[in-house]
């Protein structure tokens, strides 16, 4: 049966090669690949070594911000209230060559695979968490298959799109106290070197660092933990003298599948031998993380009175925002009373 089902699920690979193409500016031969993203660590043993892997030949999707990629979901930008072109919202489906018709007509085959006993038991011994990327969409395929399906917020929220490039978003707020000013975000994502031209002159820096990937390794290096690499970045983030008289929102996110990974029977001190024999829970890992990351900003800030806002998120928790616009309207109402030597 697993023959004939690659067979029938072989549309799928054209249909990324096209997603690739619209993806990609018309001076690329195709979108960027990058290394697969790679499975869980094994559990830290006294004897165990860490090795690179050999790159995969199916690997990450990457485009650059400075193309203009979004107009190929331009469709899903309409609105269900169908503005702009109605013709073109409300056609889609109709449009033998869109791709919710092979999804639609894949829904049984990927039903059956993802619910198949030999495949589950597969994940779990390579420590694939499929409910961490793809595996959102596949527990809703009724919904995800439907012809006329929309993404839903939580959707968006939940996918993934590795952008290469520094991205500039400028807004401003039609609600609330901060209505009508006028706000810029620079999202810096992995581009390391390219982030010193941004600290001038920035209000707040918001550091995001997913608490959940303790068993996961860097898309990059293989060798490398990504939890110990982000409290190796939030360790040069703090101690930078540039960023001396910052101050910094730490958002430790993902708190939802660390709650789900944790429930599996995933144990954190198999990959991170510092937390000991804790309590295995949600709410104890998130306190000793909470302490790890300010402790480290306590050693090495150039500047103790710099605030840290902290805040344990999900991977859809929208109503964060709101904490994000509360916290710099303090930051900036703070430095304002400095300025004017009333603080």
């Amino acid at each position: 049966p697993y023959s004939d089902l690659k067979l029938r699920l072989g549309p799928f690979l054209a249909l990324e090669n096209r997603l690739m193409k619209q993806l990609s500016a018309t001076d690329d031969d195709e979108a960027t690949h990058l290394f697969p993203s790679p499975p869980p660590l094994a559990p830290a043993t006294p004897n165990s070594v860490s090795t690179p892997t050999q790159k995969a030949k199916h690997a990450e999707v990457s485009i650059n911000n400075r193309h203009n990629w979004k107009k190929a979901f331009n469709k899903f930008s309409l609105g269900a209230k169908g503005n702009g072109n109605d013709a073109e919202q409300d056609g889609w489906w109709n449009d033998p060559s869109d791709p919710c018709h092979i999804l639609n007509a894949a829904h049984a085959d990927v039903e059956w695979l993802w619910k198949d006993k030999p495949v589950q038991t597969e994940l779990r011994r390579k420590r694939l968490r499929l409910e961490e990327s793809s595996g959102f969409y596949l527990d809703s395929l009724d919904r995800v298959t439907d012809l006329r399906y929309i993404p839903s917020d939580d959707d968006v929220l939940r996918a993934r799109l590795k952008t290469i490039g520094v991205v500039e978003h400028t807004f401003a707020l039609e609600t609330g106290k901060q209505k009508g000013a006028d706000w810029r975000i620079f999202d810096v994502g992995g581009q390391r070197h390219a982030w010193i031209p941004y600290f001038t002159d920035v209000n707040a820096l918001i550091f995001l660092a997913p608490i959940s990937a303790f068993d996961q390794v860097l898309v990059e290096d293989p060798r490398v933990n990504r939890l110990e690499d982000s409290l190796l970045l939030w360790r040069a983030v703090v101690a930078n003298k540039l960023l001396a008289n910052v101050n910094i929102i730490l958002f430790l996110n993902k708190c939802d599948l660390l709650q789900s990974k944790l429930e599996a029977g995933v144990h954190l001190n198999q990959y991170m031998t510092s937390y000991g024999d804790r309590p295995n829970d949600t709410e104890s890992i998130s306190k000793y993380f909470r302490s790890k990351f300010l402790a480290l900003n306590q050693s090495y800030t150039p500047n103790p009175e710099r605030e840290i806002y902290l805040h344990m998120t999900a991977v859809t928790d929208t109503r964060r925002t709101s904490s994000i616009i509360t916290n710099v309207r303090d930051i900036i109402l703070r430095d304002d009373l400095r300025d004017v030597k009333l603080l």
